[in-house]
């Protein structure tokens, strides 16, 4: 099994949905169990499953869903930003109104080229005789 580098986040969110587990109330039908309280208490206030919020409790990551419902601030994934506006490319090819324009080179006339041709082809029993 491969283990990962917790965050500071991961603590963040262990902790809080640890302390909802203890606010939850204690159940008068669990008495002498090992734990009164519940994490379907926890769960259904937040609007998740209840293994998926046990299991975030006791080390999984959690989603940034999850972050949003405990009022965290999300995981954000590092962008490239364009070294000339500084602004993050949006699409595939980031065109930069800052870019210095390229020289183009001059389209060919093929068409035109094919007409001198064509007229030299033409005009050649002419210019030799």
């Amino acid at each position: 099994m491969r283990t990962r580098k917790k965050d500071v986040l991961d603590g963040k969110v262990e902790a809080a949905l640890n302390r909802l587990y203890a606010k939850t109330p204690k159940n008068s039908r669990r008495a002498g169990r090992q734990s009164e309280h519940s994490w379907k208490a926890v769960a259904s206030g937040l609007g998740f499953n209840v293994g998926y919020i046990y299991r975030v409790a006791h080390g999984k990551r959690a989603s940034n869903r999850l972050l949003h419902a405990l009022g965290l601030p999300m995981r954000t994934v590092p962008v490239v930003v364009c070294p000339l506006c500084g602004e993050p490319p949006l699409a595939k090819h980031h065109r930069c109104a800052n870019a210095i324009p390229k020289l183009q080179r001059p389209r060919r006339n093929w068409k035109g080229l094919a007409l001198l041709l064509t007229g030299l082809i033409a005009n050649r029993k002419r210019v030799i005789d």
